[in-house]
């Protein structure tokens, strides 16, 4: 692919300079027609051509070689959303054996006793 669009950027500037350079004649005015069109429009295409096969061929140097992977695109910020952190557990302390409780628990892990909520605690 990267030969091909280099000689293609080649061939352009080619064609265009021929048509700056060899079209014109020295006995002939830039508004002698030739085929219909002036020589001053087949330089000015030419020229416009030259430059495009210019750039075609810088962009075909540019292109990744076969085989080379192609530039990696840099993203800022997180490429998928994150998940929200848990919110902290809250902890009671067992009355019977001390153990740390999350506040949701109706018994302790350790003890087995029955946790009563306090006095104006909500439950879930």
């Amino acid at each position: 692919m990267r030969s091909g669009v280099v000689a293609a950027g080649v061939l352009m500037m080619i064609v265009g300079g021929a048509l700056v350079v060899f079209i014109p004649t020295k006995e002939q005015t830039p508004f002698t027609e030739i085929g219909g069109v002036g020589i001053l429009v087949h330089q000015v295409i030419g020229a416009g051509m030259a430059f495009l096969g210019f750039l075609v061929f810088i962009a075909g140097l540019a292109a990744s070689p076969p085989g080379e992977k192609a530039a990696h695109i840099i993203t800022y910020g997180p490429s998928t959303p994150q998940p929200t952190p848990p919110a902290p557990e809250v902890l009671v302390i067992c009355p019977e054996c001390g153990a740390r409780v999350p506040s949701r628990s109706k018994f302790c892990p350790e003890c087995g006793k029955k946790l009563e909520p306090k006095q104006g605690t909500k439950t879930a």
